[in-house]
């Protein structure tokens, strides 16, 4: 499916048996040749819950980025996702 920005950016984050979620851990790659390092420009969207950008500016084309974050526990979890956006 493909989306026309800016688009609203919403990840979920669940830790596993009920355990908080450490939201100083995420990273948010957009996964190209060099990777590109979003964190810093999510960080103010990001909570326990997940991230909630209500209007990301994307370019158009397909972006292939990467989520890692990690629990109190020090479980990680990840998820790759692409992002197709419109001219």
């Amino acid at each position: 499916m493909n989306v026309k920005s800016p688009i609203h950016l919403q990840l979920k984050f669940e830790g596993r048996g009920g355990a908080q979620i450490d939201v100083d851990s995420l990273k948010l790659i957009y996964a190209k040749n060099p990777a590109v390092d979003l964190t810093e420009r999510v960080k103010a969207f990001v909570k326990p819950t997940g991230i909630d950008v209500p209007e990301a500016e994307v370019p158009p084309g397909t972006h292939a980025i990467r989520a890692e974050i990690k629990d109190k526990d020090g479980r990680s979890g990840f998820v790759n996702f692409n992002l197709n956006v419109a001219k």
